[in-house]
């Protein structure tokens, strides 16, 4: 536990006691009722972040903010992964995160006036504050809210930078040279962010046929987490590689388990891509690096079968 979230869950101690002090004391005189207002508002909101140093850093809507894919050199990338400085950690949660809703506020509340008139009797004669029950509930709901909120997990942009220092620096064979595209969104802050990171690989002198190599790093969320999904499109014109099966035995042979190869005929084209392991949403640094061969072995199957390519595949009608 870093110094900093120590601090905050001192912060958040100190809220939630003070919160249960005024519940508790605010009833033992009428006068003084207002305390217990006071002190549950408190409670419910311990769990919104004091500090802003663990934000979320993620786009808030990707359905309305698609951001904007910018062209970028291998220099460029670097200047703005140094400007964006990944986070190595965040909450899960947070005042942006909880999903409390109306009826789950109003059976608190319910539970809240019902056990303590229920106890009312008791609690009366043996001198007991009222609110003791309420109190409970009230704490117990915020400690509920405070387990979601404390799960720590890496950052997806952390990770995305495990995938990106294998990319940006993979060596491919000489015929081949690299572009990198990023789509730039404003996180929570303003401050840019890195949605999703694409790499096209293009041959010097052009396979005709050849229509697109291109790895892709997606930001993709499952159940809740967020995940950079790693992933290679490899499509060529017209059904001639689909077809062959000389060139689908050498794409095959260039992709080892456990990535696996979903092939497709699109819009007349020959379309192949590599994803990793059926259940898996990320890769390590390990897989990456695996990955990142596997983009390597197929500038070298499409170079060494440039004739065949050339001969059976077809460029799209305009």
């Amino acid at each position: 536990m870093t110094q900093a979230f120590k601090i905050e869950a001192g912060i958040r101690i100190f809220f939630l006691m003070a919160g249960i002090f005024l519940m508790l004391y605010g009833c033992l005189e009428i006068t003084h009722f207002w305390m217990v207002l006071v002190g549950a508002i408190i409670i419910l909101l311990v769990p919104v972040k004091f500090y802003r140093n663990y934000e979320n850093r993620i786009y808030e809507n990707p359905k309305t903010d698609a951001g904007v894919w910018r062209v970028m050199s291998q220099d460029q990338l670097d200047e703005l992964i140094q400007l964006i400085e990944p986070k190595s950690q965040m909450h899960i949660g947070g005042s942006k995160g909880y999903r409390t809703t109306g009826v789950g506020l109003f059976v608190v509340l319910f539970l809240s006036v019902w056990s303590s008139g229920l106890a009312a009797v008791f609690l009366t004669s043996t001198g007991l504050p009222l609110t003791i029950p309420a109190t409970i509930i009230f704490a117990f709901y915020a400690w509920f809210r405070l387990r979601g909120y404390g799960s720590i997990v890496p950052h997806p942009l952390s990770i995305q930078m495990n995938a990106l220092q294998v990319f940006r620096y993979l060596q491919l064979p000489s015929q081949f040279t690299k572009k990198f595209e990023a789509q730039i969104v404003n996180d929570v802050n303003g401050d840019p962010d890195i949605l999703n990171v694409r790499m096209d690989v293009r041959a010097k002198d052009p396979i005709l046929g050849l229509l697109c190599l291109r790895l892709t790093v997606d930001r993709t969320k499952v159940q809740g987490y967020t995940y950079p999904f790693p992933y290679l499109v490899l499509v060529f014109g017209g059904d001639g590689v689909y077809c062959s099966s000389h060139l689908n035995d050498e794409i095959r042979a260039a992709v080892p388990y456990p990535f696996r190869i979903e092939t497709s005929l699109s819009d007349g084209n020959s379309v192949f891509v590599i994803l990793p392991a059926t259940g898996k949403y990320t890769l390590d640094a390990a897989g990456n690096t695996q990955l990142a061969n596997i983009l390597y072995n197929l500038c070298s199957v499409c170079e060494q079968n440039r004739s065949e390519i050339e001969a059976i595949s077809k460029m799209p009608v305009a």
